[in-house]
């Protein structure tokens, strides 16, 4: 009885983890900022969250899906790390995968 339940609990978490079609490293584009610069655009994904944008906290206590930016996302997209490299800022912000071109 007890490998029948790891079955389904392997099943369960198979159905409800997010799958990331970016990779850490990679270059993308945020199809979000205004700007029309790719050069401003492009971020570095630097992590993948293991959470959805109506999951995962913000410091600010502010979901990712409820940010105006992301409300054109699916609710229950996976959530990635990224920064800009050309900014000078370190700071790593957190988005819905599908904003990334």
């Amino acid at each position: 009885m007890a490998v029948r339940d790891d079955l389904r609990e392997a099943a369960y978490a198979l159905e409800t983890e997010p799958v990331y079609d970016v990779e850490v490293g990679e270059h993308y584009i945020d199809g979000q900022e205004p700007t029309p610069s790719p050069e401003v655009n492009t971020v570095e994904v630097v992590g993948l969250v293991g959470e959805r944008a109506n999951e995962y906290e913000t410091d600010e206590g502010k979901l990712i899906c409820d940010y105006s930016k992301n409300r054109f996302y699916p609710d229950d997209d996976p959530v990635v790390a990224c920064k800009y490299p050309n900014m000078s800022s370190d700071k790593v912000w957190h988005m819905p995968q599908s904003r990334l071109e």
